[in-house]
C-alpha cells in the first residue's frame, strides 16, 4: 500500500533559527497489537535523495512498534512510530536576516565617532538607522513564525531593537549637554559610547546565540 498526504507536527521553536526537530510518523493497523505486529528498521525505510521542503536535512532516526488507544472505544491498536530527524540549515537565516541587522546596527555606532558639534549629521544618522531597523522589522514579519513565545530570533531582533533606540537616545543626549555647554562632558559620554555600544551588541549575541 503506497500513501501520498501531507502532514504537519508540532515543533518547539524556541531555538529558532537554528532549531532540530523530531518528525513522527504514524502507522495503526486496524488490529491489536496481539494479532499484528507493526515493525521496521533502517534497512527496511528509505528517504528519497530530495524533499521538497527547503533549508532542511531529514534523515532517518528510529521505529518505535507499540500500541495506539482509541479513546471512543478504549481499544488498542497496532502502531509503528517512524521519526525523522530534521536539522534547519543556518546559512540561509545567517545571511538573509542577522548580517543585514548587524550592519544597521553598526550604522548607528558611527554617531559615537561625529563631534557632538554636528548636530544634523547625528541625528540624522541615528534616526535613519532607526527607521532601517523598523522598516527591516516589517520585512521580517513573513519571515519569522508567528507564535505567541520569543524564539532566538526574537530575543536578537528586540535587544536589536533597543540598543538602536538608545543610541538614537544617546545622540541626542550628547546635543543637549553640549548646548548647554559642558562639552567636556559631552564628549567624555560620546567617547564612552562608542565602545559600550560594540561590547553591549557583542552581550545580545551571546544570550542570544549561545545561551
Amino acid at each position: 500500500m503506497r500513501g501520498i498526504g501531507e502532514f504537519s507536527f508540532f515543533a518547539d521553536l524556541s531555538d529558532y533559527p537554528f532549531d532540530q526537530q523530531t518528525l513522527s510518523y504514524v502507522l495503526v493497523a486496524r488490529n491489536s497489537p496481539s494479532e499484528v505486529l507493526l515493525r521496521a528498521d533502517a534497512s527496511t525505510i528509505s528517504l528519497a535523495p530530495r524533499f521538497a521542503t527547503a533549508n532542511w536535512v531529514l534523515r532517518f532516526a528510529a521505529a518505535q512498534s507499540g500500541s495506539y488507544h482509541v479513546a471512543a472505544t478504549d481499544s488498542q491498536l497496532a502502531m509503528l512510530n517512524i521519526s525523522l530527524h530534521g536539522t534547519r540549515l543556518a546559512p540561509y537565516y545567517i545571511w538573509k536576516l542577522i548580517v543585514p541587522l548587524v550592519l544597521v546596527m553598526m550604522m548607528s555606532w558611527a554617531v559615537f565617532w561625529l563631534a557632538p558639534v554636528h548636530v544634523a549629521p547625528r541625528v540624522g544618522l541615528a534616526s535613519t538607522a532607526m527607521l532601517t531597523l523598523i522598516a527591516y522589522r516589517f520585512a521580517l514579519a513573513s519571515v519569522l513564525p508567528p507564535i505567541a513565545y520569543l524564539t532566538r530570533m526574537d530575543i536578537f531582533l528586540v535587544f536589536s531593537s533597543l540598543l538602536v533606540f538608545a543610541a538614537l537616545a544617546v545622540a541626542v543626549c550628547v546635543t543637549y549637554v553640549a548646548d548647554r555647554g559642558a562639552m567636556q562632558t559631552a564628549e567624555n559620554i560620546n567617547r564612552a559610547a562608542r565602545w559600550l555600544s560594540p561590547a553591549l551588541f557583542a552581550a545580545v549575541l551571546i544570550i542570544s546565540f549561545w545561551f
